[in-house]
């Protein structure tokens, strides 16, 4: 989950990841998502964008830009690292669920900006 803050007056949020698609939300009401990511990614009315059963290739820079009826407002990247679960330990006291069934054993990352 990538959490943007969004505290200016705004119509469109769009993620992408290098120059893909990823997901836009329209007048804060019309979701959609895209390519590889469809039913994958979803953006929030405060604009974070979550991915759920991520893969390697979803790592990497995301952007988003904000737009107020057609300019944009704020832009920004974010870098989004995964971490294999099967090499890497986390600490006795992790909030991590062990329970759930991991897909190629990554596991999204939350990052709030």
């Amino acid at each position: 989950t990538f959490g943007i803050k969004a505290q200016k007056k705004y119509s469109d949020i769009e993620w992408n990841q290098g120059t893909k698609r990823v997901a836009k939300l329209k007048k804060k009401v019309t979701f959609s998502s895209f390519g590889e990511f469809k039913g994958r990614a979803e953006v929030f009315q405060n604009g974070t964008l979550r991915l759920i059963h991520t893969i390697a290739a979803d790592a990497g820079e995301y952007s988003f830009e904000m737009f107020n009826e057609g300019r944009c407002i704020l832009k920004n990247k974010i870098q989004l690292h995964l971490l294999d679960l099967a090499q890497t330990q986390l600490p006795k006291d992790s909030n991590y669920s062990t329970g759930r069934k991991k897909q190629a054993n990554l596991q999204y990352i939350d990052i709030l900006y």
